[in-house]
């Protein structure tokens, strides 16, 4: 069994990492809603729609907070809208399909 690949689901833990990920960055989580999981054989996938609020760097660092995760992270369906400037800082709104995975059945 691969750590990058665990058994449980732990929604509550990958809310917790990408929530201190996107604060570190200066980011707001604006969506985080889990989708209806998908079984693969041996594993499942679990898609989560979340929607960002920061500057394109903000985000960028957020991508590569999510990569250096212990864990397999897909993320896809990347759609940036804005730029508004506020308060002087060009902010985007970013919507990601993002997806965890975990092994099925007993060890």
């Amino acid at each position: 069994e691969s750590s990058s690949f665990p058994r449980q689901l732990g929604m509550s833990s990958l809310l917790r990492n990408l929530s201190v990920i996107g604060e570190a960055c200066g980011l707001q989580i604006l969506l985080f809603e889990p989708q209806d999981a998908i079984s693969e054989g041996a594993y499942e996938e679990i898609p989560v729609k979340l929607k960002l609020r920061g500057s394109f760097r903000q985000v960028a660092s957020f991508f590569h907070g999510v990569s250096n995760l212990d864990r397999v992270i897909r993320i896809q369906n990347l759609k940036i809208t804005g730029p508004v400037n506020s308060s002087g800082v060009i902010m985007t709104e970013t919507d990601i399909l993002l997806t965890a995975y975990r092994i099925l059945g007993g060890a």
